[in-house]
């Protein structure tokens, strides 16, 4: 119970940086849209300007209860590529920390033109959805947002839920807690069941969060660091220093050389959804994952509940390096589920 309650603190400090030196931007200006316009049939590009209002940003208020009980009202930022619904299914994605609905921009083209329905989720704080000086970005207060959402979104049937590497853990969640409409559970890079290497070692974390703790000029000159940090370093994305089981089926991704969670760990969180089929694909190249995808498509066609697939040579942005196969992925789980998940996980 110790190691477990330390984790999570870790996780929260952790946060709890990234939620301060993004979101201060977002507080100040407002539910803006910066994305840029992507059509219909349009291929998933870079956000070059900010000029350009993205038409699937959605804006809706929501309502929900901080750790504490208090309840908290932002207005939510979100895409969504077919807010009439689709009879096929509606995917929503939780992005880690840093992050914002751009996470899965090379997915969403691919799930559009099967017909199936992306909501990407703006945490409070990032992308565009404002902050609350009263939050604490931790599990669950991500938790209510995300499924107060997806109650005030609606008419959202044959839920799939993705989740990508700090996502995850909001993932596992919100499905456990949407059993009713769901029928599939995506995990990407997943952080796992103990401390990974992208929150050690932890004395840096703290370090920075003293330094973000002195003042206005000491907060500026963190936010040029840290994006930096972020764009050139690490390679997170961001358009400013600010922003910086079940009946259902389950895909587990990880990736052999991702730079921030340790392959032994995602493969232990694997492990612990019962009887799963670990796949393997250890070429970098589009035979080698047609083949995978052709595996998983058969697995989860012959009533195999959880399939877990390490991209040897992958890092830890999975959703843009194998956006056709999660894209795919995503189609046979709503293809081989009948209805609903009923069952609790």
């Amino acid at each position: 119970a110790f190691r477990g309650l330390k984790l999570n603190f870790f996780r929260y400090l952790f946060d709890a940086y990234c939620f301060r030196v993004f979101n201060k931007a977002v507080v100040s200006m407002g539910p803006t849209s910066t994305a840029q316009e992507i059509s219909e049939h349009a291929k998933c590009e870079e956000i070059a300007t900010n000029n350009v209002v993205d038409p699937l940003l959605k804006r809706i208020d929501v309502r929900f209860n901080t750790s504490s009980g208090e309840e908290v009202s932002v207005e939510a930022v979100y895409q969504d590529t077919a807010p009439s619904g689709s009879r096929l299914g509606t995917v929503v994605a939780i992005h880690g920390a840093p992050g914002s609905h751009k996470d899965f921009k090379y997915v969403t083209p691919s799930l559009h033109e099967k017909g199936i329905r992306f909501v990407g989720v703006n945490m409070p704080g990032f992308g565009s959805t404002p902050g609350d000086p009263r939050l604490r970005c931790d599990n669950t207060e991500r938790n209510n947002f995300v499924c107060e959402l997806i109650s005030k979104i609606g008419n959202i049937e044959r839920l799939v839920v993705m989740g990508h590497s700090r996502g995850c853990e909001n993932a596992v969640a919100v499905a456990a807690r949407n059993t009713d409409s769901l029928v599939g559970l995506v995990l990407l890079n997943p952080t796992g069941l103990r401390l990974h290497r992208g929150l050690r070692p932890f004395w840096v974390i703290d370090f920075i969060l003293w330094l973000y703790s002195l003042g206005p000029t000491a907060k500026q000159v963190m936010h040029t660091v840290m994006k930096y940090f972020y764009n050139s370093i690490i390679g997170l994305r961001l358009d400013t220093g600010e922003r910086a089981m079940m009946c259902a089926r389950v895909l587990v991704a990880y990736s052999g050389k991702d730079f921030l969670i340790e392959t032994s760990i995602s493969r232990e969180l694997a492990d612990a959804f019962k009887d799963h089929i670990e796949l393997k694909c250890e070429d970098d190249d589009e035979l080698t994952e047609s083949k995978a995808m052709q595996q998983t498509r058969e697995l989860f066609s012959n009533g195999t509940k959880t399939v877990s697939i390490n991209f040897e040579k992958c890092g830890h942005f999975l959703q843009r390096d194998r956006s056709q196969y999660i894209a795919d992925a995503i189609e046979a789980i709503l293809r081989n589920c009948k209805g609903p998940s009923t069952n609790n996980m």
